[in-house]
């Protein structure tokens, strides 16, 4: 068996790794960003995110939902390299309940992972909907409803990912009924 590789197509996920501290979209110490270069501009970020995420989440992502959003530094758990990002809302607040975004990348293998919380549209008292979306760079993508997305168990929905347990809603007590109206 003869394995050929192409120079070029492979991805070195562990080159991320060199964002680790800084922010998404500015480095730390207000140090100026590489001329164009964001985290989300990172080639290997760019293209894993964008076989992960529907086209217009990805652009909501990396234009901070074409408003102002608020932006962790990027950290590393185990081998996870770990981004967090939340809208701010009409009156300047983090809405990170309801527009938010925890996105994971694994350093071996690049699967990607993101934990999205969006409000649902047409609500008086929205409720964000929660969605883990994941890509393998061996094709395979899906998106599950979760609960609302929280750093805990964005972290815990990423562990699952990684350890080979399915990611979703776990559903504890009895289902509550329907309310007539």
């Amino acid at each position: 068996m003869v394995v050929l590789t192409v120079p070029g197509l492979a991805q070195n996920y562990s080159a991320v790794q060199k964002w680790e501290g800084f922010y998404p979209t500015k480095y730390a110490n207000t140090a100026p960003l590489p001329a164009g270069q964001t985290f989300w501009d990172d080639p290997v970020v760019k293209t894993a995110l964008a076989a992960t995420l529907p086209a217009e989440q990805f652009s909501q992502l990396k234009t901070c939902w074409g408003a102002h959003c608020t932006e962790d530094r990027i950290q590393l758990y185990d081998n996870m390299i770990a981004v967090h990002v939340c809208k701010q809302d009409s009156r300047d607040r983090r809405a990170c309940q309801q527009w938010a975004a925890y996105v994971f990348l694994e350093l071996d293998s690049g699967r990607t992972g993101v934990c999205w919380n969006m409000m649902v549209p047409g609500d008086f008292d929205p409720e964000p909907a929660s969605l883990w979306y994941w890509h393998a760079p061996s094709g395979k993508s899906g998106s599950a409803a979760v609960d609302v997305c929280t750093s805990a168990s964005a972290y815990q929905h990423a562990e699952d990912q990684k350890n080979g347990k399915p990611v979703g809603n776990k559903t504890q007590g009895l289902v509550a009924p329907k309310i007539a109206r």
